[in-house]
C-alpha cells in the first residue's frame, strides 16, 4: 500500500519519527504527492520542508534545493519562508564548497 495515502494529519508526525531514525526512504515515500493529494491542507510547506531536509542529508543537494526554491515561490509569506531561506542558504554553501 502506498504510505501516501495515509490520513493526511498522520504524515507530518511519521515523517518527523522517519527523519529522526535516518530512514529517508519513508520520509520521501510519506511526503511524496502530499500538495497532489491534499491541496488545502496546512501541513504542505511542512511535510516539503522535511522532504528538502532529507534530499540533501541523503546528499541529492539540486533535488533538495529546487524543491525549496518551488516552496518559497509559492508560499513566500509562510511563517517558516524564513527557515527554508536559511537552509537554501546552507546548501549553496555547501554545494560551494564541494
Amino acid at each position: 500500500d502506498d504510505p501516501a495515502r495515509l490520513p493526511a494529519d498522520w504524515i507530518q508526525p511519521l515523517a518527523r519519527m522517519a527523519i529522526e531514525h535516518n530512514d529517508y526512504d519513508i520520509v520521501l515515500a510519506l511526503t511524496r504527492n502530499f500538495a497532489k493529494h491534499y491541496p488545502e491542507h496546512p501541513h504542505i510547506v511542512d511535510n516539503y520542508f522535511l522532504s528538502a531536509r532529507t534530499l540533501a542529508k541523503k546528499g541529492d543537494l539540486d533535488k533538495s534545493r529546487q524543491l525549496l526554491q518551488q516552496l518559497l515561490k509559492r508560499y513566500p509569506d509562510h511563517t517558516k519562508a524564513t527557515q527554508i531561506r536559511r537552509t537554501l542558504e546552507l546548501l549553496q554553501q555547501r554545494s560551494a564548497h564541494a
